[in-house]
């Protein structure tokens, strides 16, 4: 062949990317750093009171790799059969005293491979959403740290005597609990509530709205100059339909909101999950001009209000409140800077969860409006291995962090340190086996079938959705980038 033509030829023909060969080795190479930015961001879950520290991580020799298997006890069983797993020790201290809890971690081999138990699997990657789920019904928020739905409903208010339907966002995946009935049926905990919890209600409309302290006013009572400067919503008064007391009578706060305040949906969310809040529990609106006066009171006030439309009426106003307190304290860890990252690509740049939950109250209408369109677009999609191999340890140390919180909020002082190390036992070093022994098969692994000499037609090409059936044949991971 001539050897200008055989250049050109080579110049201009696209070349093979080494990705054919498959993008989980490098994934999994970097599995220990993820799982200890996950860890790192988690503890900020953990009561500033219980003096544990995160100190680390470090691969484990063969050597001790096979002492940590028989640390367990002399039965602890240890799988002869071959599996491409390592061992890494995460590092924790409590009063100066170490705990040291061991993973086994997985490694891939050519052509996306991974081995447990000596059956080799598939990983394909998933085309997963970022972050943010919307749909008919409602939004689904994932994150590492919890899997969260939230749904609308309508609820009629009077706008300066004028009846209006406003929205109410809420959920009742954030506090998870088992939702009893009692006189006030089975209410629905509107997500403005951990706003006006953690901030006040005159700061969080002044944190995420335009309605500064000067443009809202909270009473019972309505001067003639409160009409003529602002819009004036209240209760219709009429009994929800899950309330079961006959002797319903309801409550007289209103919000007031400057004229010259632009409607916007955060706003109206705000407003009416205030005022339905008070519905369901009309005997606490006589108490809320009193504590607003007091900033300290005033989220004790929406604790208790969040707790009462959670908890069943049985519990005490202390205990409602010290748990909603540890609750809050929790959702500090909820999101995490790999959702950061995630969020800001779709135009979000948050803090926190608070900045979160008020992202969605005033994007909640268009976001389910325009849910087809969403979903349609590639920049709201990403593709992802990370978080579905690595999801069931990253939620078995959360429910080490949890359930710290959980003893400790009954006890006197320090926890003792083998009380730590007893819940720090439910951290088991082979939570990754659950990926092929859990009842549902993981979506990012399926049972390896390669009669081909091409690992691409059959391993590398295939790509899961994270809604839908797997997308094979992907050529464009073919070019490289």
């Amino acid at each position: 062949m001539n050897s200008i033509l055989k250049k050109c030829m080579r110049d201009h023909t696209a070349k093979i990317s080494d990705k054919i060969h498959g993008t989980a080795t490098e994934v999994f190479k970097n599995m220990p750093a993820f799982l200890d930015r996950k860890f790192k961001s988690a503890m900020k879950m953990l009561d500033p009171e219980i003096p544990l520290t995160y100190e680390g991580y470090r691969k484990l020799t063969p050597k001790e790799e096979y002492e940590a298997n028989l640390s367990a006890g002399t039965k602890s069983a240890i799988d002869l059969a071959i599996s491409t797993l390592y061992m890494v020790e995460y590092i924790f201290k409590y009063e100066g005293q170490t705990i040291k809890r061991p993973l086994l971690l997985p490694y891939a081999e050519r052509g996306n491979i991974i081995r447990i138990s000596n059956t080799p699997y598939t990983v394909s990657p998933v085309l997963s959403d970022r972050v943010i789920t919307p749909s008919d019904n409602g939004v689904f928020i994932r994150l590492l740290i919890s899997k969260i739905n939230m749904y609308s409903v309508s609820r009629n208010i009077y706008k300066n005597k004028q009846k209006v339907p406003l929205s109410i966002i809420y959920s009742t995946d954030i506090a998870r609990v088992a939702v009893t009935t009692d006189k006030i049926g089975k209410p629905v905990p509107p997500i403005a509530l951990y706003l006006f919890a953690k901030y006040g209600v005159i700061e969080a409309f002044n944190k995420y709205t335009d309605v500064k302290p000067d443009d809202i006013l909270i009473t019972t009572k309505l001067d003639p100059h409160i009409l003529e400067k602002y819009d004036v919503y209240e209760s219709t008064k009429v009994r929800p339909r899950s309330h079961r007391d006959a002797t319903y009578e309801g409550h007289d706060i209103k919000v007031c909101i400057s004229k010259h305040i632009k409607e916007s949906p955060l706003t109206e969310n705000m407003v009416s999950s205030l005022i339905y809040s008070l519905d369901m529990l009309p005997e606490l609106g006589e108490d809320l001009e009193e504590v607003m006066t007091d900033l300290k009171e005033e989220k004790h006030f929406w604790l208790l209000l969040l707790g009462r439309l959670t908890y069943k009426d049985a519990y005490s106003q202390a205990r409602i409140i010290s748990d909603m307190k540890s609750h809050l304290s929790v959702l500090n860890g909820y999101l995490d800077q790999t959702a950061k990252d995630l969020l800001v690509e779709v135009g979000l740049d948050l803090e926190d969860f608070f900045d979160l939950l008020a992202a969605v109250l005033d994007n909640y209408n268009k976001w389910v409006i325009n849910s087809k369109e969403y979903n349609s677009k590639l920049e709201n999609r990403y593709v992802d291995i990370d978080y579905y191999t690595s999801y069931d340890i990253i939620y078995s140390f959360n429910r080490v962090l949890l359930n710290l919180n959980r003893r400790k909020s009954k006890t006197i002082g320090n926890l003792r340190y083998k009380e730590v190390v007893k819940i720090f036992s439910e951290f088991s070093s082979k939570r990754i086996f659950s990926l092929v022994k859990s009842a549902s098969t993981n979506l990012t692994l399926m049972v390896c079938d390669i009669s081909s000499d091409n690992i691409y037609i059959k391993s590398t090409s295939t790509l899961e959705d994270q809604s839908g059936p797997i997308l094979s044949n992907c050529g464009n991971t073919l070019r490289a980038a």
